[in-house]
């Protein structure tokens, strides 16, 4: 058995509280990763990935997230 965590410890200056719920957009090898609880309160987010304006949304539920180009 492997002793890797599988839940990695935050530096103490680090932003995001443990165990916050990103989202993640990868698109043409660039990358980028917003924490859920904001994506929630924004509704929408518009955003640059690499050069690729995007918009990311949150359904009503508040849990489905989908991003386009």
């Amino acid at each position: 058995m492997s002793s890797t965590p599988t839940v990695t410890t935050l530096p103490p200056d680090s932003p995001l509280a443990a165990r916050t719920l990103i989202v993640g957009v990868e698109l043409h090898g660039h990358s980028t990763a917003y924490p859920l609880e904001r994506l929630r309160e924004a509704r929408a987010l518009l955003d640059t990935v690499g050069d690729v304006p995007i918009v990311v949304v949150v359904a009503d539920d508040g849990k489905s997230v989908r991003a386009f180009d």
